[in-house]
């Protein structure tokens, strides 16, 4: 025999509604949290064919909207177990908010809420770039400067990163007979040399 949810009494059940399947991922854009939202009857009975809501938030002092989230289904439409899956994104290292939220005509509106996180990325992680290496970076040869290279002053992720101290300033001159060099380094960072002399667009 086969129970068909009752839609009226939808809910999110407390300790299943909202289930995190894989917590704390690098904070690369690519790494993912995983979520599984299941929604069933007041007798446990799974709920398909229902669209629930799907929000994040983020704290407020770091609020940027780097973080992202995708639902399977896409239309966030459960499934014949009443489940979708949710999957979250981010660039920053944070803890990030997510609620399900369901209203059925009988019960009323059923929220529950989980939090994941998102953490550093470590040099090993393929840091900057993601084989490794630091092609990524963009550069810029300004006319102007026919003997410079200029590449942008590092995120916040990358100076977290990069071990760099607000306020300090990492750039060195290195002279030579024939040309000179300017660096991007940290104390205990990796160190970023052009073959030309790289100024940062703000230092």
């Amino acid at each position: 025999m086969t129970y068909i949810g009752d839609v009226e009494t939808a809910q999110f059940a407390a300790g299943t509604g909202l289930v995190i399947t894989k917590n704390n991922a690098t904070s690369n854009g690519i790494d993912k949290n995983e979520l599984t939202a299941e929604l069933t009857d007041a007798y446990g009975n799974p709920i398909e064919g229902q669209k629930i809501e799907i929000s994040i938030e983020e704290p407020t002092a770091t609020d940027d909207g780097s973080s992202k989230f995708t639902t399977n289904p896409r239309n966030a439409v459960t499934n014949e177990l009443g489940q979708v899956q949710i999957t979250v994104t981010n660039t920053q290292h944070e803890d990030v908010n997510v609620t399900a939220s369901y209203t059925a005509s009988a019960t009323g509106l059923s929220e529950v809420s989980k939090t994941v996180t998102f953490g550093v990325i470590a040099s090993s992680d393929g840091y900057p770039c993601l084989d490794g290496s630091f092609a990524c970076i963009p550069t810029y040869e300004d006319p102007a400067f026919p003997n410079e290279i200029l590449v942008p002053t590092p995120s916040k992720q990358a100076a977290d990163v990069l071990g760099f101290v607000q306020g300090v300033d990492y750039h060195q001159y290195l002279g030579t007979d024939q040309q000179e060099y300017r660096d991007y380094s940290s104390p205990d960072g990796p160190r970023v040399k052009s073959h030309n002399t790289a100024r940062s667009y703000q230092t």
